[in-house]
């Protein structure tokens, strides 16, 4: 244990009571910023993405290792178990790609508030612990790559042992600093979300208090990577009286080490959103794609466990204050159908390859900011397939867009979110040393 959380720890017997001291100030807050560490963190991801939980896929062995050590974490650290039958433990089954039915568990755990009313009402801090396994055992469909002569474990650091470490942190930070809270938070560690997010989709059906009590939800997905690029928070925009927002503001102020941006494009891909289609505000942090997104290479060594302390630390702030709030966030229902519609369009019909998305422009002639994106497949049907775009063709803009060389995959998702419906838009690729402009278009979404 660091030195500064066992002072942090001991502190406590000694502090008063804070009844009267603003949500986010005082000896206890303090106190509970000081447990939230980063060689924690890094310990914590370092063991979910050992080789001895073989990547963590949903139904596997390495899955269950994983659940259960959470669960004993949340246990140790004295938090209610939120599970079925008295156990931190929600066992949910699942089939993906036309397999038999698979068994998993999201783990819960509960901090319990302090409010008589107010207790009954909840905001969720999730994130998944999953990933896609390992060579020789059932395939995982979101696992890239192939395994190498030495490795052939996919361990999954950035994605999601950073998020699930920061979810740990922050709910240590409650109970060893007894934060006094009006609602309830509810800490979940998703299973099978790279299955098509199965164990987010389960809570939403089966929620330990009910969504119509829940006020908010916070997303913590990939947050380990990029340290020198500001946070990209989806779902700012979630809620009416943008609460989020502000209150983020206020934080990045206070903490000094991070910059938030506002993410753009679909607001499907991960755990934030079958609470946002069921009308919770949600945010999702998320540090951004990298190389070794899905790839074999994502191990602990790479991580920036300062990354993970201090988004760990904005998200316990965030939580703090919407737990004491005089009243519940309202859902911005023009915000969800936005959000629902670019999630339900932003589809082009492509594979990726990877290994040249973040050093196969260099070298190659282009503008100092151009970036491409090499196709290296195009799905029967698509708008690719519809545009005429091809394996190997280079795609360096699509409509106004440019697909820049710092972020090319996070490019060709904000053009695809930009595109409008239900007009065609000039696709300029790069195929066998030519240009060629193609055209592609979106259909509208029906309401």
């Amino acid at each position: 244990m660091p030195l500064a959380l066992f002072l942090a720890m001991h502190a406590l017997f000694l502090l008063p009571s804070e009844d009267h001291e603003p949500p986010t100030a005082g000896p206890r807050i303090e106190a509970a910023l000081e447990t939230i560490d980063a060689d924690d963190a890094y310990s914590y991801i370092a063991y979910l993405a050992s080789n001895a939980l073989k990547g963590r896929n949903a139904g596997m062995k390495g899955n269950d290792m994983a659940a259960d050590w959470i669960a004993e974490f949340f246990g140790e650290m004295g938090l209610s178990a939120g599970g079925s039958e008295g156990t931190y433990f929600q066992p949910f089954d699942f089939k993906t790609s036309g397999r038999k039915k698979n068994t998993t568990r999201n783990v819960i755990a509960l901090y319990r508030g302090c409010d008589q009313t107010l207790m009954n009402e909840a905001i969720v801090i999730g994130a998944h612990f999953d990933h896609v396994g390992s060579h020789g055992e059932k395939t995982n469909p979101a696992r890239l790559g192939r395994p190498t002569r030495t490795d052939g474990i996919w361990n999954g650091a950035d994605d999601n042992a950073s998020g699930t470490s920061a979810v740990m942190e922050i709910a240590q930070a409650f109970a060893l600093a007894r934060v006094r809270v009006k609602r309830t938070i509810v800490f979940v560690c998703f299973s099978a979300e790279e299955h098509g997010l199965h164990g987010s989709t389960h809570y939403v059906k089966h929620p330990v208090i009910p969504l119509e009590k829940t006020s908010a939800m916070i997303n913590l997905d990939m947050v380990g990577r990029n340290p020198r690029r500001p946070v990209m928070v989806f779902g700012l925009e979630s809620d009416v009286d943008r609460v989020f927002q502000k209150s983020l503001e206020r934080i990045g102020r206070r903490l000094g080490t991070l910059t938030f941006r506002q993410g753009q494009g679909s607001y499907g891909g991960s755990d934030h959103w079958p609470f946002m289609k069921n009308g919770i505000p949600s945010v999702f942090f998320f540090t951004g794609l990298h190389q070794d997104y899905h790839q074999i290479g994502d191990e602990v060594e790479k991580i920036s466990s300062h990354r993970v302390r201090d988004i760990a630390r904005a998200a316990f702030l965030l939580a703090v204050e919407l737990a004491n709030r005089p009243e519940m966030l309202v859902f911005d229902g023009e915000f969800g159908a936005q959000a629902q519609s670019l999630t339900m369009r932003r589809r082009l019909g492509i594979d990726v390859d990877q290994e040249f998305l973040f050093h196969g422009a260099e070298g190659m002639g282009l503008a100092d900011e151009q970036g491409a994106v090499r196709v290296s497949g195009v799905y029967a049907g698509s708008v690719a397939d519809d545009a005429g775009l091809k394996s190997n063709d280079l795609i360096l803009s699509i409509g106004s867009t440019l697909i820049r060389r710092e972020a090319p995959l996070d490019g060709l998702r904000q053009a695809i979110r930009t595109a409008p419906a239900g007009i065609e838009i000039p696709v300029v690729v790069l195929r066998r040393n030519a240009l060629v402009t193609l055209h592609a278009q979106w259909a509208e979404v029906k309401k």
